[in-house]
């Protein structure tokens, strides 16, 4: 009887990335995000917070939720967007 575990996997590695970006959202850049969400950040403190828990730095791509949650811990210009970003 086959199983789920005996057909071979497709290695396509684009197709994975568009998958996990629809799953768990799509990633970007701090810059990135910044552009798009207009919401631009003066000192990365949440960034710096993470990094000493060997997490992502300033310059990996995060989702938009990751770089939001990073901004509320960060000093940012234009608070009043990314209030309305977290609603």
């Amino acid at each position: 009887m086959a199983g789920k575990g005996d057909k071979a996997r497709n290695n396509d590695s684009q197709q994975f990335r568009d998958n996990y970006d629809r799953i768990f959202g799509e990633k970007k850049t701090p810059a990135e995000w910044q552009e798009e969400t207009e919401i631009t950040v003066y000192d990365p403190d949440g960034w710096r917070r993470n990094c000493l828990l060997g997490q992502k730095s300033f310059d990996v791509p995060i989702t938009k939720k990751e770089f939001l949650r990073r901004c509320s811990e960060s000093t940012v210009m234009n608070v009043i967007k990314l209030s309305e970003e977290l609603k």
